[in-house]
């Protein structure tokens, strides 16, 4: 016999002195033993709750707002251990973020998060948002970031985000954090001593991209509940399975709330040693009430499971009591405990376990009957907020249930009852269970009274059938919300509350279906440049003659209010070489190039707007130059006479002196530092098929361009940093000039006041490591060429370095250098 009982029997055998009537024998038995003590803190707020209606229940709290706890990912070292029971999301806690790698010129270009998301193993990762976004995780893993998130991409639909994921069970640190961050300082590094034992983590990797990325991103994890032991799945205590109450390997994941509400009874274990819920005993937790609960939970409705549960726990912020209320709440459950048993119930009240009638009453001991409520606890309508993981698993309304027969008998009020159902990520098991609660909450009938010994079978919980023509009852439904035995008679006190197994009735074609999956703000759309045209022309002189082949590049520069700047590119159509790049206004509409451009010939030329959002290029357009050539006009005012060019030697001072003649050319030409010989220099070719090239030298009076390089963007950091370098070769008695192009960008932020601060971009040219020249966005526009003044010719190097000046800027909103050229140029003067 339990242990009620046993205390029942030892008072009846005590004197009259000793055996006063107990009012509350749980508290009494609460008192005695060791078990009780582990329990109380957990379950008394749940007894003291018993014989509300389930809605006063679910009121009774004050429930936090559905959805994931704290909305992103955590930072800091004060942040409670958490484990997820059934599936829910969190944003994790961020334990290290750092950056590595190269890619496009960019340094540090690849961003890592490593993301804790639970402190117990054994969690899966379902699915992963990354700002706001549904992230598409792909199979085809890379060798050292893990599965691609193929909707996250970049510049020419590439790839930029990959997830790793460790349950906890690992037993070595990750091998690419060691490789990439072993080395680095102390503080910042990740050694193999980081394995996170027990511990279920994410490694994201985002490759740096603006297209991709506009800031920092945010991560959202979407996770399987650890796994819990189910005794329906151990065969050693009558169920059909390999799990073991104690080993963790055996369990499985469940999202029965049953079996979470077991688990946390019995205790769940952290890797610490530590165990969060009450530690009762197996004896403690009738197994045929708790697995009769169990598959009230899983019984199907249509093919969804009547009550499933996700939530995360925070340990040190949710009391198990607390967390129990919770699932109870979502599943029409409650519990309560006498003599040190807890006993549960999901779902509509069960088959009556006792009957009675008027006559069974004891008439010497008084009654009481509640038959309506205060207006104030009376509610006619309820309307209920759960997880809805179609909207990123942020709360969502119910559809609200009114009724008008209700409303009347209230005096014409309306009186809405708002549940928070936490735990409950399913409509229709939300809408299912407000609709059980109101209309329980309608039945207001309470009583109180004596039943004979008879009615010591009876259990807080159970359901009694009651005939009573006293008050027209026939076969009427009543739980039992407590349960008090007599010591001195055997009598026993109950109380009871009217229930209804009819109101708890639903059926499949009540579900509402499942709302349309969140539908994110779509991505921005890559921005070609409106109305591109290329066509052949002609630069011509005041006169209007054509003097120089062109290419015209246009498009439409109108409303095009956010956009300043395009680069162009183009090329030879038959060999697609690229001949001439720029960058050009975006409101001027159009552009000619003549640079290195010849006649009567086919080009193909293409545009891209400058612009920190995903665009692209337009397509090659083709045009044919018009055959305009070098005429007498571009000679200058010289005479030409053909009787010469066959006889006189081409030199210097014959073309200062305008006289060319033409027996030379007839016969052959010359460089005018040609001598011949192995080791002659210059270069001669002559009619007869002669030729020689000698050693490179520079001329006198003239310019020759040796060495140039270009870029296309690059971001800047707080110190000054190589971005871009030529050599120039060594020639004797020359000297060097350093030509420096670029564009710098400035950006701007505002803080909580309104003020507005501003971060430069800047660069800096060296040569051979002594600072030459220096300019930063601040100074102007930061577009131009700039010269740096000559220095003597030798083994040269020119190096461009950038920096950020000004403010500190945001995230990853650096100020940019984009369109950098150098040009190096020795001349002999």
């Amino acid at each position: 016999m339990r242990l009620f009982v046993v205390v029942f029997i030892l008072l009846l055998s005590a004197g009259a002195a000793q055996a006063d009537p107990i009012s509350g024998l749980l508290i009494g038995v609460l008192g005695l033993t060791g078990t009780a003590a582990k329990i109380f803190a957990v379950g008394f707020s749940l007894v003291a709750s018993v014989g509300l209606s389930l809605l006063a229940q679910a009121l009774a709290p004050k429930p936090d707002e559905p959805g994931i706890k704290i909305p992103g990912t955590s930072v800091g070292e004060d942040q409670p251990q958490s484990f997820m029971l059934g599936a829910f999301a969190t944003g994790g806690h961020l334990v290290y973020r750092n950056s590595h790698g190269s890619a496009g010129g960019a340094p540090r270009a690849f961003l890592t998060h490593v993301i804790e998301v639970s402190d117990i193993p054994g969690v899966t990762l379902e699915g992963l948002i990354i700002n706001d976004r549904l992230a598409d995780i792909g199979e085809a893993a890379h060798p050292d970031y893990g599965l691609p998130l193929t909707n996250l991409v970049g510049a020419g639909s590439v790839v930029r985000a990959w997830v790793k994921f460790y349950d906890g069970t690992q037993t070595t640190a990750d091998a690419h954090l060691v490789s990439a961050y072993g080395t680095r300082d102390a503080g910042y590094q990740w050694t193999t001593d980081h394995v996170g034992t027990g511990l279920a983590y994410a490694v994201l990797t985002f490759q740096y991209d603006r297209e991709a990325f506009q800031s920092v991103p945010t991560s959202t994890f979407i996770l399987g509940g650890i796994p819990l032991y189910d005794p329906r799945r151990d065969s050693t205590v009558g169920g059909d399975g390999a799990h073991r109450w104690g080993d963790a390997s055996t369990y499985q994941p469940s999202g029965n709330p049953a079996v979470q509400v077991y688990n946390i009874k019995r205790g769940i274990i952290m890797p610490t040693g530590e165990v969060y819920g009450g530690q009762i005993d197996a004896d403690d937790v009738p197994l045929a009430n708790a697995v009769a609960g169990m598959n009230i939970c899983d019984a199907l409705i249509g093919d969804r499971p009547q009550f499933r549960s996700g939530l995360e726990v925070r340990v040190s912020q949710d009391q198990p009591s607390d967390v129990i209320e919770r699932i109870l709440r979502g599943s029409l459950g409650q519990i309560a405990e006498i003599g040190g048993i807890w006993r549960t119930r999901f779902g509509a009240p069960a088959a009556p376990v006792y009957g009675f009638s008027d006559d069974d009453i004891s008439i010497s001991d008084g009654q009481s009957f509640e038959p309506i409520k205060g207006l104030e606890a009376t509610f006619n309508g309820i309307s209920g907020t759960y997880v809805e993981p179609a909207d990123l698993w942020q709360p969502r309304g119910t559809a609200p249930l009114f009724n008008a027969t209700w409303e009347a008998e209230d005096g014409n009020r309306r009186l809405v009852a708002d549940v928070k159902f936490e735990t409950v990520t399913s409509r229709a098991q939300a809408e299912q269970v407000q609709a059980a609660l109101i209309a329980d909450e309608r039945r207001q009938r309470q009583h109180s009274f004596v039943l004979p010994p008879e009615a010591q079978i009876l259990d807080p919980l159970d359901d009694v059938q009651w005939n009573s023509p006293i008050n027209g009852y026939v076969d009427k439904d009543f739980e039992c919300a407590s349960v008090t035995f007599r010591a001195s008679t055997g009598m026993v006190v109950v109380n009871l509350i009217e229930r209804d197994p009819d109101d708890y009735d639903w059926t499949p074609a009540q579900d509402r279906p499942a709302p349309a999956p969140y539908t994110p703000l779509a991505p921005l759309p890559q921005q070609s440049v409106p109305g591109w045209q290329v066509a052949g022309t002609a630069i011509t002189d005041g006169a209007g003659a054509a003097r120089r082949p062109a290419i015209r590049l246009s498009w439409n520069g109108a409303g095009q209010d956010d956009l300043d700047l395009l680069r162009w590119q183009v090329r030879v159509a038959a060999t697609e070489v690229v001949v001439a790049h720029g960058v050009a206004s975006v409101e001027d509409g159009q552009i000619e190039v003549s640079d290195g451009i010849l006649p009567a010939t086919g080009y193909e030329a293409r545009a891209q707007f400058i612009v920190d959002r995903p665009k692209l290029w337009t397509g090659w357009l083709g045009a044919v130059t018009p055959d305009v050539r070098l005429g007498s006009v571009d000679i200058g005012d010289a005479v030409i006479r053909s009787a010469n060019i066959g006889l006189a030697e081409i030199t210097t001072a014959n073309i200062a002196d305008a006289t060319i003649t033409s027996a030379k050319i007839a016969g052959g030409i010359e460089s005018d530092n040609y001598t011949p010989g192995p080791d002659g220099s210059g270069w001669a070719i002559y009619r007869g098929g002669f030729a020689q090239f000698g050693t490179l030298a520079l001329r006198e009076n003239a310019a020759t361009f040796v060495a140039s390089v270009q870029r296309a963007s690059y971001d800047t950091t707080a110190v000054w940093v190589d971005i871009l370098s030529v050599s120039v070769p060594a020639f004797p008695g020359a000297s060097l000039t350093a030509m420096v192009s670029a564009l710098m960008s400035t950006v701007p932020r505002q803080s909580g006041d309104g003020t507005f601060f501003y971060t430069y971009g800047a660069f800096r040219v060296l040569v051979n490591g002594v600072v030459r020249f220096a300019r930063s966005s601040d100074d102007g526009s930061g577009s131009g060429v700039y010269a740096v003044a000559s220095v003597a010719s030798g083994s040269n190097t020119i190096t461009v370095q950038a920096q950020w000046q000004g403010d500190s800027p945001v995230g990853l909103n650096y100020p940019r250098i984009t369109e950098l050229s150098i040009v190096g140029i020795l001349s002999k003067r």
